[in-house]
């Protein structure tokens, strides 16, 4: 006990230290603030606010929004102009230490380079934990090295340039001539100058020549005033990270006084009035913030993981309240379940950036395709977690009129839901062969997304035709169905994506494995399903 007291001890006063150290050769704020509203061409070729790219590093790097006090833009520009400073600054996880960029280095030397290169040699499946960590932290060192070098900075365009390429201060002298290169040498220059000697005014007066530099050379692709300016909100308020614990709160709120309203026959009207208040405010909120995306990014919010994410969020959230009004718990679980969702959006694996979309995803055909498949999935979540609590409810029914009564009411609520559901998801599959046509000139081709979703076609077509078949028990068969019919959307969205190579997944990785709380979720369900079984008959 006393060596680990002793531990923390040390770590504090090093953390302490660094902390002084980092503090005392800090880049000055209101400059941090100026530069980062520059325009800067990213390796995707999208044009952002300096402020976007330096979130994305920092975050990419340390999963943070701000580093030892400093915000984001004073420690990744503060990397670019002292790099031999903030190489030696403790900020890479790795080995459950946190290392600087110099520990992976010795006399020049990467140190994990040859390990690196046998972890690259193996495929994806056959990778170990440690190879994932490896590679992991190899990316990390070659963003931090690309930000050192000055890479990253892609702020000076090339006059003239069909392809409107914008050049860093690393690579500027190959390509710039006459005076255009004068121009750039004196900028970078006198900046150097006014830094090291503390001139904040006279850096500010070189980003204004830099703002000028990009308005003179590349004003067909610079960000207009109020794009820069919507961004820099966008990334300052956050909603979609801030906004799912109070999700995931009202919606257990929610989900509570329904469960008192069906077993207690209590109302309180008060409360529940409050939460409904509070959550279409926050459903108005996220609703500007995806608009908000959509203006800035040119295009429909829901073309990568993290966007498709918030958008099925989105559309949960606007299924529960079309039902609410049919079902006492319609409203409570899907903002339950939209705030899920966006926490999982916001996991380490999930990559947040509004990025280029590549020309098989240009088309309008895509928008309309994922917009109606995104929503059918929403209302076979809602079906899947109504059949959850019929399931639960099923245990309270014996003897009890009102409990039978909010079975049955949850039953039609999910039949509903689901007929909905199906007729989404088979328009929506037909539409995606449409895009397939126009992206890769064919209709079909067995994809494995495209296998699994025909499967779920197949499987909810059997669900709800199987309801006027099995009339002797049916509410129960039917809610046990709508539970476990929902596995083959989990499939077609998160497996196909994670477990197979295919042509349009949003991201791909063989190697990956099933995740431990997925058993104990489908263990719990399995559990649900057999307990609730001896009730069948009550409704």
């Amino acid at each position: 006990m006393r060596f680990f007291l002793i531990l923390l001890f040390f770590t504090t006063m090093l953390f302490s230290f660094v902390k002084d150290d980092v503090l005392k050769y800090q880049l000055d704020k209101g400059y941090a603030e100026v530069f980062s509203r520059l325009s800067v061409q990213s390796g995707d070729g999208r044009m952002k606010p300096l402020d976007t790219l330096n979130m994305d590093v920092l975050n990419k790097l340390t999963r943070k929004k701000e580093l030892f006090g400093l915000n984001h833009n004073q420690v990744v520009l503060g990397m670019t102009f002292a790099p031999e400073f903030w190489k030696k600054v403790p900020m890479l996880e790795y080995n459950s230490k946190v290392q600087s960029y110099n520990d992976f280095y010795k006399d020049g030397i990467y140190t994990l380079m040859l390990e690196v290169a046998e972890a690259n040699k193996k495929e994806a499946s056959q990778r170990t934990a440690y190879d994932k960590e490896l590679l992991k932290i190899d990316e990390k060192l070659q963003v931090a090295k690309y930000v050192y070098t000055q890479g990253y900075l892609k702020i000076f365009p090339l006059a003239n340039d069909e392809k409107n390429s914008w050049l860093s201060p690393k690579t500027y002298e190959e390509k710039f001539s006459g005076s255009q290169k004068f121009d750039v040498q004196k900028i970078l220059v006198l900046n150097k100058k006014a830094l090291i000697s503390g001139d904040v005014d006279l850096a500010k007066e070189m980003v204004k020549k830099i703002a000028e530099f990009q308005k003179l050379y590349g004003s067909k692709v610079l960000l207009t005033k109020e794009k820069v300016d919507a961004e820099l909100f966008y990334n300052k308020i956050l909603i979609f990270e801030k906004i799912y614990p109070f999700y995931i709160i009202v919606g257990l709120l929610l989900l509570v006084l329904s469960f008192i309203k069906v077993l207690r026959e209590k109302n309180y009207m008060l409360i529940e009035k409050s939460a409904n208040f509070i959550l279409y405010g926050l459903f108005a909120l996220y609703s500007f913030n995806l608009g908000l995306r959509w203006y800035i990014s040119t295009h429909a919010p829901w073309t990568n993981a993290y966007e498709s994410m918030i958008f099925i969020a989105w559309a949960i959230l606007l299924v529960g309240l079309i039902f609410s009004k049919k079902s006492n718990f319609a409203l409570g679980v899907t903002t339950f379940m939209a705030g899920v969702m966006l926490f999982a959006a916001h996991l380490s694996w999930i990559d947040p950036r509004i990025t280029t979309l590549s020309s098989s995803l240009q088309s309008i055909w895509l928008v309309i395709h994922v917009a109606i498949i995104s929503a059918s999935y929403a209302f076979l979540a809602l079906s899947f977690m109504l059949g959850i609590i019929t399931l639960v409810l099923f245990k309270f029914s014996k003897n009890s009129l009102h409990v039978a009564k909010q079975i049955k009411e949850s039953y039609k609520t999910n039949e509903a839901s689901m007929i909905f559901g199906l007729s989404l998801l088979v328009i929506g599959t037909l539409l995606g062969s449409v895009w397939a046509n126009e992206s890769w000139g064919r209709v079909w081709a067995w994809d494995p997304k495209e296998a699994w979703s025909f499967i779920s076609i197949l499987v909810y077509m059997f669900i709800l035709h199987f309801r006027f078949i099995a009339k002797r028990s049916g509410v129960y068969l039917f809610s046990v169905m709508s539970v476990l019919g929902f596995s083959t959307i989990l499939m077609t969205y998160f497996g196909v994506n994670y477990f197979f190579d295919a042509i349009h997944v949003y991201a791909s990785d063989s190697g990956s494995r099933v995740p431990w709380y997925a058993y104990i979720g489908a263990l719990s369900l399995f559990g649900l399903v057999a307990i609730s079984y001896k009730d069948r008959k009550n409704v």
